[in-house]
C-alpha cells in the first residue's frame, strides 16, 4: 500500500480500523497513531491478540475504517 493512500484516510488516534497484511490476513484493531514518516510505520492495537504492534504501511494490502 502506498503511504499516500494511508495519509488520505486522515486517521485519528483511537479509530477502529481494518488492515490486511501482506499474507492476506485481515485484522481489526485500534489506530494508536505514532506515525513515523521516515520509516512509514504506525502503532496498532491488535484486537485479535491484544498486543500493540508497529505496522509497516508498505507491507499492507489494505487499510480502512472498520
Amino acid at each position: 500500500m502506498s503511504c499516500y493512500s494511508f495519509k488520505e484516510l486522515k486517521l485519528k488516534y483511537g479509530e477502529l480500523i481494518y488492515i490486511q497484511n501482506e499474507k492476506g490476513e485481515g485484522i481489526t484493531g485500534v489506530f494508536e497513531n505514532h506515525y513515523n514518516s521516515s520509516q512509514e510505520t504506525f502503532r496498532f492495537q491488535n484486537n485479535s491478540n491484544g498486543q500493540n504492534e508497529i505496522i509497516e504501511i508498505e507491507k499492507l494490502q489494505l487499510i480502512r475504517r472498520a
